[in-house]
């Protein structure tokens, strides 16, 4: 992807993907279903994927922080377009430092959806915490006021604790915790990808 130009992803043919749609590939938030990008992605594929093609239209600065992306992707069904965009007031913190990549993820998103004929809003067109702002792990207190805001690695601890979490994934988390930066951070995108794969486990007491 360029700046005022596009370029092109070519897609190897698909006639080898399975016939059973993967599982997981819609999250439950507040009572409404979105599907994930994943799922997007793979019901493009049944339907002949053949290249996304994406154009960086605006580029974030300090005085407008806000990317804009638009996608076009051919299936066998034809040419669909979509627009995306991302800034600080729609991304949560973690997702921040990466403006461009969720527009552009947004953009390919929207029009997999025209090209696929799925209705469904996709998650990463939300904000994070499924409402369609940036803040995770915030809180407004009855007065009004915000608490503090969790860190990534708070928020990831509470999830565990309110999910039923596979082994594997247990593993994968603790390997992220071990792994810190020099502040005693963890890496942005491995906690952002971690709590998108809690927020798909079933919470403690109720059936998967």
């Amino acid at each position: 992807m360029t700046t005022g130009d596009t370029t092109r992803e070519q897609v190897p043919p698909s006639a080898s993907r399975s016939a059973t749609r993967p599982a997981n590939h819609t999250i439950n938030l507040n009572g409404k279903e979105y599907i994930l990008f994943a799922g997007l992605l793979d019901e493009a594929h049944r339907q002949g994927l053949n290249a996304v093609k994406t154009c960086l239209l605006h580029v974030p600065t300090r005085e407008q922080p806000l990317a804009v992306v638009s996608a076009e992707v051919t299936t066998g069904k034809g040419t669909f377009h979509g627009l995306g965009d991302a800034s600080p007031d729609n991304v949560n913190e973690w997702i921040a430092p990466h403006l461009i990549r969720m527009a552009e993820t947004r953009a390919v998103a929207r029009a997999f959806r025209f090209a696929t004929n799925i209705s469904m809003t996709a998650f990463e067109e939300l904000g994070h915490d499924g409402t369609g702002n940036g803040t995770v792990g915030s809180s407004t207190s009855p007065n009004g006021s915000r608490k503090p805001k969790m860190t990534q690695e708070q928020y990831i601890r509470t999830l565990c604790d309110q999910r039923e979490v596979p082994f594997e994934l247990e593993q994968e988390i603790q390997k992220l915790f071990d792994h810190k930066d020099k502040t005693g951070k963890i890496s942005i995108a491995g906690g952002s990808h971690a709590i998108d794969r809690l927020k798909l486990c079933p919470k403690k007491g109720k059936a998967a």
